[in-house]
């Protein structure tokens, strides 16, 4: 009976060792996974606050009579999500 019961508690460690282990590992997957998320909200983010601002329909906007505006403002989004990109891959988030 003493075994049996040696043996249940020795059981009883392995199964807690191993929850243990599994709510590391879902822990570091959520982790990373709202790193991904939060680097995609630092790219998309700032291109959503141009384009809602652009979107208004008022007097005074820049380049409202240039015909290339909106391949400049295009250009500028590229150049901002390279630089995004290149200083996340500096600092190894990606």
């Amino acid at each position: 009976m003493a075994r049996a019961l040696e043996e249940l508690d020795a059981a009883r460690d392995r199964a807690s060792v191993t929850r243990e282990e599994l709510a590391s590992r879902l822990t570091e997957l959520t982790n990373q996974r709202l790193c991904l998320l939060s680097m995609i909200s630092a790219v998309f983010v700032p291109m959503g606050l141009v384009c809602s601002l652009l979107g208004v329909n008022l007097g005074g906007i820049p380049f409202r009579n240039d015909k290339s505006a909106f391949w400049i403002l295009c250009g500028l989004f590229g150049v901002g999500i390279v630089v995004q990109l290149w200083i996340f891959r500096r600092r190894r988030w990606l």
